[in-house]
């Protein structure tokens, strides 16, 4: 039998977000789903960062909230 959307929406997201109780905690990043909407000019730059440095968006968004945590000394949570 064919699996539903919602079916194949909740496998998806137990494999990409290691909600596996099979697969061993430690070997796979653990993701967090962030939702937002930005403004066109921080959207245009995001994809101009993205094009320009070959790295794509989440990577550019996870290094600018790192350094910026950083700088403000918030890094408490070195893992």
């Amino acid at each position: 039998m064919a699996l539903t959307n919602a079916e194949k929406q909740k496998l998806y997201r137990t494999r990409h977000y290691c909600l596996d109780p099979e697969i061993p905690i430690g070997t796979h990043t653990i993701l967090h789903r962030l939702q937002t909407n930005l403004d066109s000019q921080s959207f245009r730059n995001l994809e101009r960062l993205a094009k320009s440095t070959g790295m794509n968006k989440r990577e550019i968004i996870e290094k600018a909230i790192n350094e910026l945590a950083v700088r403000l000394d918030c890094n408490h949570d070195k893992d």
